[in-house]
């Protein structure tokens, strides 16, 4: 009997998606092309396949070639309807290209794939060459045998006369097909194109890809997973289904999966950590797994903002986890009766925290989140626990952008520190200006001396004109010219350098410019002046005045002190060597006339050049004041900043007190400050008095002293005296809306609430308003008859004279107007103007709290401006809600214009360096000191480069800091920190003992310093200084562990365990903390041999482990 022939295998055709017959509106063409095929091992008849993004479109054969190409396609070009499922295929669906063997069945020879994704938005071509990877058989051929070249083999079995055949001979291996140590690479060349781009053209430059894979959900309730499921090895009777959802896309469908592997011990360990119980919840127990799996979709632009906007706003997402009964296997089994109530019971949601992508750079996130179950459930629970709560239940899943959701810095905001800092290398401080300083004092001594020589005969008119006639006359004008003006670019370049306001790359312009001018002018006639009263004195008679040498810090350009050094005087002048002066003479009449004559030609008023000095010194301490009570200002520090506005007005030769400017920018600040308008009201009369007494002041100035004075008599109650000073000025301009307001609010406050009504109310007309009319009665009269007709009222001018009042530091009478006397309707007070003034007054009034109320409204209808947005980051920052307050300081720098405040960015700073983002921060910073350097913004650069371990350039802006301000204990500590890293010990002491004399508050700083100095074996005295000090701040658990380290490194080993056992008590809820500190501090127990004291200690452990299982009991 004939054997059976080997049925064919029917070969699969692969599906697609679904496709279009014609080109029309809303579709699109996407056009194959395949050039050829090179480096196949032998000849072969080939056919082409496109499969995957497409149905599977299958070309005719080829001829049989090593190098086939010609391929014959039914279709050229797919066709798809442009939508939202073509653009989620070109981001998830490769095209794949197959070529097979016509000649064996169309077997597959090899296969690549093809990304289509650059059609969306970059490439109407893709035209490449691709690797095809050949299947096994295939890649064999390479390496041909003798059996390849041999005829067909006999049939298997016996032969016809029953005898077995020979066995078939080994396979002989030939020679390869290829040169070299491995075959050539197969390549296929194609081409892809679109007529046009295929993605939306609103996404043109705003897209991304999301990859979404969820894990599961696991540490399912044992109520939960069991139901219908008699052996874990079997669920698929569970009787429940599962839903999910997150960012607009469906999980699929949701079922119960047996555990992957089985524990070899089936107890649980106790006292494990989070990760390892995860690890085995996920390994050895039952999860719900969801069909949707690794899901890819595009997403265009309004994705993209609506995601920016939650990460601003929110930083996350709900995913949303549902079971549904399925229904039981068996109609005649119902459900279990506890079915319905565990589907509510576990139905919840879990909170994705995406702050993670606002990071730039940062794509890409792993996410475990518990579930939460409703309120309601959370409710009805009580103390009890839910069910997924006790249970721990948790999903994890991976989320992915393929673009980065936080836009790049602009180039002009990328400041690299070194542009910013003059370049030291291997120096500590500034190098010492007494070379330039002395070659000036020699210019000046030696054109003295030539000029006092060279004109000794007499000059004719006794004018500068005539002295530089003879000079050029005798030849030495030239010379001493350039040397002086040689001597004076110096010193113009000397304190250019170290001018504090002056920034690498960026010109001196405007004030700062005129500053420094006017500065190194005064310097250079100062220092000319002394050097010529020292001259003098050599030819004056003994007694003359002599003008006292000022003293100069090591880092100034000196100016006292006699050249030492003789000089040689200039080519061809007349006057001896500088040694030849030196000696003095006998007496008055060994004096020339001439002699006398020239001196008194040269000579100035010491007392007059004492007075500029004096001047000069003063105003710059002025500034300084200023500057330091702004800085104290903006870290809250009032009673600093009030002491160095005080000290302000006692600086001898400014005169302040007698300027009502000047007190009047204090009353504001007593204001600000809050606590302090009594000394308000007592600047401010001092300011009437000045001008009482004539001091200078303009109408405008007179006119806000006046009326600042009477708002903050209203202020604190004394409303009659107020309303006289408003009556007054009312009576002088009857249409000034300033003058009306505060008149209507002081009758306000006064109850005098009808009378008041109709002056607040007419605030908001324009000045034309009020033509013809004689009187207040007028006014209310036509405010009656024209209510209906009149429209809205102005905002913007109540706006101004709130901020008039908010600038005076009275936010109770902002307050008093806004939420009291009903003038303005809910939607003017609901407007940005007067919800940012509410907002400001609220943050003056210290109420951060309430600012942050009044502006979430704005924030989320998403038209608040940068000013809103930096309003809210402020207070977000003053609430310690760092996270917010990153979100809207940075949506407030977002734009393109800058902030000319340098406080905005030195906010921005302080919550980066909270973050932890010292990169971030440091560019913070420098931005901050692009608009003004400030010793807080340089502490904070030195601050955010030591947690970088860049200690040169944290040096170099911590000298920066200290330069401005040397009064700043942190500075200080910083200094001590970054000394002792680099080993200069001694400057790291001085440091230390400069930050302890300036009582510091900076508690964490000096523990670290503490901890330091410990570490280094170094110091003992100053590192339980530290350490004291810091205790002394705030009683803490660190601090105390930190104190014990430092005793028992002194060798007081019973004091440290007392310290320690203190630490132990504080730190009840960190037990690794309490781990360590308890093992060092049993260490010394077992040294000492006090068995009392371990026996403490061990009581004390176990107290703060009963702590720490049971919080309520303290």
């Amino acid at each position: 009997m004939a054997p059976k022939k080997k049925e064919a295998v029917a070969e699969v055709v692969e599906t697609g998606p679904d496709e279009e017959e014609e080109l029309g509106p809303g579709k699109v063409g996407i056009s194959f092309a395949i050039s050829g095929v090179r480096g196949l091992p032998c000849e072969l008849e080939t056919i082409v396949a496109f499969t995957g993004f497409c149905k599977e479109n299958r070309s005719n054969p080829a001829a049989a070639s090593a190098e086939p190409s010609g391929w014959e396609l039914p279709k050229d070009k797919v066709i798809r309807l442009q939508n939202q499922d073509l653009y989620n295929d070109l981001v998830a669906r490769p095209l794949t290209i197959t070529l097979r063997d016509a000649g064996a069945d169309n077997a597959v020879i090899g296969r690549t794939e093809l990304d289509l994704l650059p059609l969306l938005h970059e490439s109407r071509e893709i035209s490449t060459e691709l690797e095809l990877k050949l299947t096994e058989e295939y890649h064999a051929r390479w390496w041909p045998t003798a059996e390849d070249d041999a005829p067909a083999k006999p049939a298997k079995g016996k032969d016809k006369k029953g005898a077995t055949p020979t066995p078939e001979p080994p396979k002989t291996p030939l020679k390869p097909k290829f040169e070299g140590d491995a075959p050539p690479t197969t390549i296929i060349a194609v081409t892809i194109s679109v007529e046009e781009l295929v993605g939306p053209v609103e996404d043109r430059d705003c897209w991304t890809t999301m990859r979404l894979d969820v894990k599961g959900v696991f540490a399912l309730p044992e109520q939960l997973s069991s139901l219908g499921v008699a052996n874990p090895e079997d669920v698929s009777g569970h009787l429940l289904k599962y839903s999910g959802e997150v960012l607009g896309e469906s999980l699929g469908d949701g079922v119960l999966t047996k555990a992957p592997e089985v524990p070899e011990d089936a107890d649980e360990p106790e006292g494990m950590e989070e990760a390892e119980w995860r690890s085995r919840q996920e390994r050895y127990k039952p999860f719900v797994g969801f069909s949707a799996g690794k899901t890819i979709r595009y997403r265009g632009r309004a994705f993209v903002e609506q995601l920016q906007e939650m990460l601003n706003k929110t930083g996350g997402v709900w995913l949303y986890f549902s079971p549904e009964e399925k229904g039981p296997p068996d109609p005649k089994k119902p459900s279990p009766p506890e079915l319905v109530e565990t589907v509510r019971t576990c139905t919840g949601k879990v909170w994705l925290d995406l702050r993670k992508l606002i990071l730039p750079g940062e794509k890409h996130l792993d996410i475990c989140a518990a579930i939460e179950p409703s309120p309601e459930v959370v409710q009805e629970a009580g103390e009890a626990g839910t069910l997924l709560g006790n249970a721990r239940t948790y999903a994890r899943l991976a989320l992915e952008l393929s673009m980065d959701v936080t836009p790049g810095e602009p180039e002009e905001y990328q400041i690299p520190l070194k542009t910013l800092l003059p370049v030291r290398t291997n120096c500590n401080k500034f190098t010492s200006s007494a070379g330039v300083a002395t070659m000036y004092h020699e210019a000046v001594e030696r054109t003295y001396r030539a000029v006092c020589s060279d004109c000794a005969d007499g000059l004719q008119g006794g004018g500068v004109k005539e002295a530089v006639t003879q000079l050029k006359e005798v030849g030495s004008y030239d010379e001493l010219k350039d040397s002086l003006r040689g001597a004076v670019v110096r010193v113009f370049r000397e304190r250019l350098r170290k001018d504090t306001f002056a920034v690498p790359g960026k010109p001196l312009r405007g004030k700062a410019r005129d500053e420094f001018i006017a500065n190194t002018y005064a310097y250079l006639r100062q220092s000319a002046s002394k050097v010529m009263d020292e001259l003098r004195g050599e030819v004056l008679p003994q007694g003359g005045p002599a003008t006292p040498a000022a003293e100069h810090g090591p880092d100034q350009p000196e100016s006292g002190g006699r050249m030492k050094r003789p000089q040689e005087p200039p080519q061809g002048s007349k006057s001896p060597p500088v040694g030849a002066m030196v000696e003095e003479p006998a007496g008055p009449d060994a004096i020339t006339a001439s002699e006398l004559s020239m001196v008194a030609l040269l000579a100035e008023s010491a007392a007059a050049r004492n007075a500029r000095e004096a001047l000069g010194v003063a105003t710059n301490e002025s500034l300084r004041c200023s500057r330091l009570a702004y800085e104290a200002e903006l870290v809250n520090a009032w009673d600093r900043a009030a002491t160095l506005l005080q000290n302000r007005f006692l600086i001898e030769g400014l005169n302040l007190r007698k300027d009502p400017c000047e007190w009047v920018a204090f009353a504001k600040f007593c204001g600000r400050s809050r606590g302090r308008q009594a000394a308000a009201e007592e600047a401010l009369r001092q300011a009437v008095q000045l001008m009482a007494e004539g001091a200078q002041a303009d109408e405008e100035m007179a006119m806000e002293v006046d009326l600042f004075l009477a708002c903050l008599l209203l202020d604190r109650g004394r409303h009659e005296e107020a309303i006289e000073v408003f009556q007054s000025w009312h009576e002088k301009d009857f249409a000034n809306a300033t003058f009306r307001f505060l008149l209507g609010l002081a009758l306000f406050l006064r109850c005098r609430f009808e009378e008041a009504k109709p002056y607040l109310e007419s605030v908001g007309k324009p000045r034309e308003w009020f033509n013809g009319l004689p009187d207040q009665e007028a006014v209310v009269n036509k405010l009656r008859a024209f209510r209906g007709t009149d429209g809205p009222l102005d905002v913007a001018a109540y706006a101004s004279i709130l901020n008039k009042l908010l600038s005076f530091g009275l936010p109770s009478l902002v307050f008093t107007f806004l939420d009291q006397t009903q003038t303005l309707p809910k939607e003017a007070l609901d407007s940005e103007l007067l919800v940012l003034i509410d907002a400001k007054a609220s943050g003056l009034d210290r109420d951060f709290h309430a600012a942050v109320a009044r502006l979430e409204p704005l924030l989320s209808s998403g038209k608040a401006s940068r000013e809103a947005y930096r309003l809210a980051g402020e207070s977000y920052l003053q609430l310690q809600d760092f996270d917010r307050a990153l979100q809207n300081l940075q949506t407030a720098l977002s734009v393109e214009h800058k902030f000319e405040d340098p406080a905005v960015y030195i906010r921005l700073g302080s919550v980066l360096l909270v973050k932890k983002r010292w990169k971030q921060a440091r560019e913070a910073f420098l931005r901050s000191i692009q608009s003004q350097a400030t010793a807080e913004a340089w502490s904070g650069v030195g601050y955010a480069e030591f947690r970088a371990d860049e200690l040169q350039t944290c040096y170099e802006a911590l000298c920066e800091a200290n330069v401005l301000d040397n009064d700043r204990a942190d500075v200080w500590a910083q200094l001590s920190l970054v000394h002792l890293r680099m080993e200069t010990w001694d400057a790291a002491d001085h440091a230390c003992r400069q930050c302890l004399s300036l009582e510091p508050d900076c508690e964490e700083l000096l523990l670290e310093v503490a901890s330091e100095y410990h570490r280094r074996e170094r110091q003992p005295s100053l590192s339980e200084a530290c350490a004291r000090r810091a205790l002394a701040i705030r009683d803490s658990g660190q601090g105390h562990s930190v104190l014990a380290d430092v005793l028992a490194q002194a060798g007081q080993a019973e004091r440290s365990v007392l310290e320690a056992q203190i630490a132990l008590k504080l730190l009840a809820d960190q037990p690794e903390l309490r781990k360590a500190i308890f093992g060092k501090a049993l260490k010394l127990c077992a040294e000492l041999g006090d068995a009392p004291l371990t026996e403490s200690l061990h009581a004390v452990q176990k107290l703060a482990d009963e702590q720490h299982s049971s919080p309520g009991i303290r």
